[in-house]
C-alpha cells in the first residue's frame, strides 16, 4: 500500500481540486451512498465503476433481452451455481480490470480539474494485487467496513436484490441441499476473505456502523481526514 497522506495534504489537495478518494467494500456497503453525497454537496466528480462496466456490457446485454441497469447486470452474470455463471464471472472481471486501468491512468495525469471520487465494485479486489496497489499510490482508499453482525442482513438483501459479485472459488455448493444453502453458507466466507484485501489496500477504516451516523458529505469528508496522520 503506498503511503498515507497526512491531514494537511489533504486539506490541500482538497482545496486545489487535486484530492482524489476511492471507496471499496462489499455490494451493499454504502459506497454509492457516500459517491453520490461528495458529488452533489462536496462537488465532486465521481468515477462509477458499476456503470463503466455495464456500458461496456451494453451489446451483450441487449442480446441476452436485457435492458441495462445494475440488477440486469446481475441478472445476465448469474448466480455462481449457474452453466453461465464462470465465463460471465471472467467477462465481468476482464471489464472491471480494464475499468480500474483507465481510472489509475486518469488519477496519473494531474492536474485533475477537481476533486474525484472513485466508487469501485466489491470485486475490485479480485482484478491483481499490483492493479490495487497502484490504485492505491494514486488515491486515497477509505474502506467500508462491514461488521460481523451485519453478513446475514447484507446476505438476504443480496437474495432480494441481487448485484454482480465476483465470488472467485468460494462458492462450493456439492454438500449441500439446495443453491440457496450454498449461497448462505459461503456468503461469509466470501465477505472474510474480502475483508482482508480490503484492508490491504486501505488507507482508512471507516466501520458500516460508523458510517451510518455520518450526516452529510461534509462529514465523511471530516471523518477521513480525521483518521488520517496529523
Amino acid at each position: 500500500m503506498a503511503e498515507t497522506i497526512t491531514q494537511r495534504e489533504f486539506d490541500e489537495r482538497r482545496e486545489a481540486g487535486e484530492l482524489a478518494l476511492t471507496l471499496v467494500g462489499m455490494s451493499n456497503v454504502g459506497k454509492s451512498f457516500w459517491s453520490t453525497s461528495l458529488t452533489h454537496t462536496e462537488g465532486f466528480s465521481v468515477i462509477g465503476c458499476d456503470d463503466l462496466i455495464e456500458a461496456e456490457l451494453g451489446t451483450v446485454l441487449q442480446e441476452a433481452g436485457l435492458n441495462g441497469g445494475i440488477t440486469d447486470v446481475a441478472k445476465w452474470m448469474g448466480q455462481p451455481h449457474d452453466l453461465r455463471f464462470a465465463a460471465n464471472q471472467q467477462t465481468y472481471l476482464d471489464l472491471e480490470t480494464m475499468t480500474i486501468r483507465r481510472t489509475i491512468d486518469r488519477l496519473k495525469q494531474p492536474p485533475l480539474g477537481g476533486n474525484i471520487v472513485v466508487d469501485t465494485t466489491g470485486s475490485v479486489v479480485h482484478t491483481s494485487g499490483e492493479l490495487c496497489e497502484d490504485l492505491a499510490s494514486h488515491s486515497t482508499v477509505v474502506y467500508l467496513e462491514a461488521t460481523a453482525e451485519m453478513q446475514q442482513a447484507m446476505f438476504e438483501l443480496y437474495i432480494a436484490e441481487p448485484k454482480p459479485v465476483v465470488w472467485g472459488d468460494v462458492y462450493c455448493g456439492q454438500t449441500d441441499k439446495s443453491p440457496q444453502d450454498a449461497l448462505a453458507r459461503c456468503y461469509p466466507e466470501l465477505l472474510s476473505r474480502r475483508s482482508g484485501l480490503y484492508r490491504q489496500m486501505a488507507h482508512v477504516i471507516i466501520p458500516r456502523q460508523m458510517s451510518l451516523d455520518l450526516d452529510s458529505g461534509a462529514d465523511f469528508l471530516a471523518r477521513v481526514r480525521g483518521m488520517l496522520p496529523a
